[in-house]
């Protein structure tokens, strides 16, 4: 048997689900790089920096760019995000 939890519009975990499908698809398929500015903070901590990648946001949207570039159909789906408490 499934078991299905139902959020409130305003929970934690619903509130982040929003975030990364906005981030997705307004940073990543839209390229709108400078809306990463409102969605990532400046001090954001990438684990696993690519060579020469600058720290914090600047950095995430200087990856990103360069994906674009590289990649000018590049286009990512969301087929299933789990989430749980504060974390997806």
């Amino acid at each position: 048997m499934e078991r299905k939890t139902q959020y409130s519009c305003s929970s934690p975990l619903v509130s982040q689900l929003r975030f990364f499908t906005s981030f997705v698809e307004e940073v990543i398929n839209q390229g709108q790089l400078e809306r990463a500015d409102g969605l990532v903070t400046a001090d954001f901590l990438e684990l696993d920096p690519l060579p020469g990648q600058q720290p914090g946001c600047e950095g995430l949207k200087q990856v990103i760019g360069a994906f674009r570039t590289a990649f000018l159909d590049i286009h990512w789906v969301i087929k299933e995000m789990i989430g749980e408490g504060e974390k997806v």
